[in-house]
């Protein structure tokens, strides 16, 4: 596995960089996926880089903590490199209840560009609201995960959804 997808630096310097989990390059070999989560809770993100750390897989994770800023590294991936595009993200986790840019909103934005619109987005949210869940489904949403403080059982969630997206099934990530 090369370094750069070994690579996980927790910044806990002050200011936007807070709770935030970078990578050292965007550089990705065929079989890796760029997954992208993006939430403003210091304390998820961390549980979710644990879940990610111990699957020892190979992957480039990278955090956002609202929708405005997935949004901006999203449009990253629409400049050229190289002579060609990008690869886009594999899988994005998105939180609901952000500021700046609420999660479905910030989905409604994905799901309205073309080269965006087949990446899959699963939710994430501590709400069990049958409303909340139809809006977020109604939007694009492939999945809806609800965050619970049974650690153990969020952990299974995550990996559960991880299986299916990046073994299980075939998506067009790289179109």
């Amino acid at each position: 596995m090369p370094i750069y997808a070994k690579i996980f630096s927790y910044l806990r310097s002050s200011g936007e960089t807070k709770g935030r989990l970078t990578i050292k390059a965007h550089i990705m070999k065929k079989n890796e996926y760029l997954i992208i989560i993006a939430d403003d809770d210091e304390d998820d993100l961390l549980l979710i880089h644990d879940v990610f750390k111990s699957l020892q897989k190979e992957f480039i994770l990278h955090t956002v903590n609202n929708g405005k800023e997935l949004l901006e590294y999203l449009d990253t991936f629409n400049s050229l490199d190289g002579g060609s595009k990008r690869a886009v993200p594999g899988l994005v986790f998105l939180d609901i209840n952000m500021p700046i840019l609420n999660g479905i909103e910030t989905l409604k934005v994905i799901r309205k560009h073309h080269r965006f619109s087949c990446i899959p987005v699963v939710m994430l949210t501590t709400a069990h609201d049958p409303d909340t869940i139809g809006a977020c489904y109604d939007t694009g949403a492939v999945g809806y995960l609800t965050k619970s403080e049974d650690i153990s059982g969020f952990t299974k969630k995550i990996k559960d959804t991880l299986t299916y997206w990046l073994e299980t099934v075939h998506h067009p990530i790289n179109v």
